[in-house]
């Protein structure tokens, strides 16, 4: 039966046939059917003749639906296939051990694989599901147990010794063979496909059969379905839950989770997101008691929701956790000591993910004045300690001087006003130069990119939250909150954090440095080192008993809750 070649009015006896075959398999009981062996694949090779039928044989039935669904099941017609696959879910749930020789078969593999269509992609996980809750009901309810209880031919010894629900594991185990391809699932563009393997993953996680440590940041990824309701709001019960069982899991694999939802959104929406990293975002944005646009992070009912919210000692190490993505992405990395500058291949993403990071640093629903002053405390230590060796390594790199590197403007920064800085007869007498490494200096640019977000991200907390000056110097991550600071919320008024961050190097797989984004970008860096607040001195925490030195602050800023501006630099048009 091939689709439109067959009369429809025998497609619809045949599917007819499936359905009716598959229950008769899934609730059809004879003494003595259960499988006390492994079961070769070979039995289903061949559909017999209703002659050759031998009914003594408890499982003859069965085994002849099973080689008719196989049959059908390689059929073209999808409708046709779903049904094969649905009717063999009755042989699974009825004999556990069929589990095994399909999957030796590989139809387990085939019916979740990207070459079937989506149809048939939900109906084999919509039989995994019934599957597993089958055996979950088997077990509860004692049916093994009772099914041996009523065979006369089994000894009181094997009654005692013989595990009743053995076979109820084989099922489970089988899928966890396969959660790698389940979890690349939730990254498919069919809304239904992502909401029923999200309510997999939950049965998976309540019987015990996927580890939760490698299941979390799938989950928190799918926050980021922005578009799908009903997937976020299951995906986020499951995190409540684990977060019931585990408090501290959601600090240890927040990072993790921020990266899956970061790829989940550019695989998922990448028609709004191509070619613009900014089509990736964060933030949502839901109107509250009239006009008044709230903008919130993807994560925000996750932290509402969870027991961390109340504790100080688990939020920070989570703020913790997103700022560390910094460290490691942005400083890290050693420079390469050569002009080739192909290793960035596979860190294009690197940057637009520490934008994605900086957005849900700058709108988590913090508690108190504590929180986004933790934040900028070590974006603080971050940027100056890391900003100062960037400088001198910059200084180094274009023979400036290293003792002062940015004690103002120098002749690279001027070139970033221009229209075209590439085309400047300094630029172009310092790539020709052979002492110049363009790929470190690429690298260096890479770097100060990332801390231009923690800059920028500072200085958005400072006045969005009313920040003072004096606060933030006498502020100590060890001190207790203090009872007037809690209860915060953002300056009304406040626009979301959005720092656009383009490519250094050539997005098209190229090995050219695009200069002028370069250019800005180092200049964009230095004159947020040198005008901006990383130039005061900082307290560093080392415990009650010791307090750090205070420098006064030789700048003041306005209070408008906007990220800090480059002089000048805002009015550069792009190159054309």
């Amino acid at each position: 039966m091939n689709g439109a070649a067959t009369k429809k009015s025998i497609r619809d006896n045949v599917k007819r046939a499936l359905s009716a075959l598959g229950s008769i398999c899934r609730y059809y009981i004879r003494d003595g059917n259960t499988d006390h062996h492994i079961i070769d694949p070979s039995t289903f090779s061949d559909i017999p003749s209703p002659e050759q039928l031998q009914f003594t044989d408890s499982n003859a039935l069965s085994d002849a639906c099973f080689s008719i669904f196989l049959k059908y099941l390689s059929k073209d017609d999808e409708t046709t296939k779903c049904l094969a696959l649905k009717a063999m879910t009755g042989v699974f749930i009825s004999r556990p051990r069929v589990v095994l020789a399909a999957e030796q078969m590989g139809i387990m593999a085939e019916v979740m694989s990207d070459e079937v269509s989506t149809s048939v992609q939900l109906e084999a996980l919509k039989s995994w599901r019934d599957i597993l809750l089958a055996e979950e009901i088997r077990i509860e309810s004692g049916e093994a147990k009772a099914k041996m209880a009523a065979q006369k031919n089994i000894t009181l010894s094997s009654r005692i010794s013989g595990d009743q629900d053995g076979d109820s594991s084989i099922s489970g185990s089988v899928l966890t063979k396969h959660a790698a391809r389940l979890y690349s699932m939730t990254l498919s563009k069919d809304e239904r496909v992502r909401n029923m393997i999200v309510d997999l993953i939950g049965h998976l996680l309540r019987q015990g059969l996927i580890n939760p440590m490698e299941t979390v940041p799938y989950l928190l990824a799918m926050q980021g379905d922005v578009k799908s309701q009903t997937t976020r709001s299951l995906a986020l019960k499951l995190l409540i839950r684990e977060g019931e069982k585990r408090p501290d899991m959601l600090n240890q694999r927040i990072q993790a989770g921020v990266r899956k939802a970061f790829n989940f959104q550019k695989a998922v929406y990448p028609q709004e997101s191509e070619g613009n990293a900014q089509g990736v975002t964060a933030l949502l944005e839901n109107e509250n008691q009239g006009a008044r646009v709230v903008v919130e992070t993807i994560f925000d009912e996750v932290i509402k929701e969870s027991s961390i919210r109340n504790k100080k000692a688990q939020r920070q190490s989570l703020y913790k956790s997103i700022i560390g993505m910094f460290e490691k992405e942005a400083t890290h990395e050693p420079l390469l000591k050569t002009t080739s500058v192909s290793y960035h291949r596979d860190e294009t993403d690197h940057l637009p993910l520490l934008a994605f990071a900086a957005q849900i640093l700058a709108h988590l629903p913090y508690n108190s004045t504590a929180d986004p002053l933790f934040i900028v405390y070590h974006a603080s230590c971050l940027t100056a300690l890391e900003g100062n060796e960037l400088l001198v390594r910059f200084a180094e790199l274009l023979g400036n001087d290293v003792c002062d590197p940015n004690v103002g403007e120098d002749e690279l920064e001027k070139t970033a006003k221009l229209k075209n800085p590439k085309s400047s007869a300094f630029v172009t007498k310092l790539i020709k130069d052979a002492s110049f490494s363009a790929a470190d200096f690429g690298s260096l640019c890479e770097k100060a990119s990332g801390l231009n977000l923690l800059l920028n991200l500072k200085e958005f907390l400072r006045k969005a939250y009313n920040l003072s000056e004096s606060r933030i110097t006498e502020y100590l991550p060890s001190e207790k909150e203090r009872i007037n600071e809690k209860g915060i919320s953002i300056a009304e008024g406040t626009p979301k954090f959005s720092v656009s961050v383009s490519p250094i190097f050539s997005i098209n797989g190229g090995d050219d440095i695009d200069w002028n984004t370069a250019i800005r970008t180092y200049a964009l860096f230095r004159v947020l080192m040198r005008e901006g607040d990383v130039d005061a001195e900082l307290h560093f925490d080392e415990g009650a008993t010791k307090k750090g030195k205070k420098r006064k602050r030789t700048d003041e800023s306005d209070n408008s809750p906007v990220p800090a501006k480059v002089p000048h630099l805002s009015q550069v048009s792009p190159e054309e």
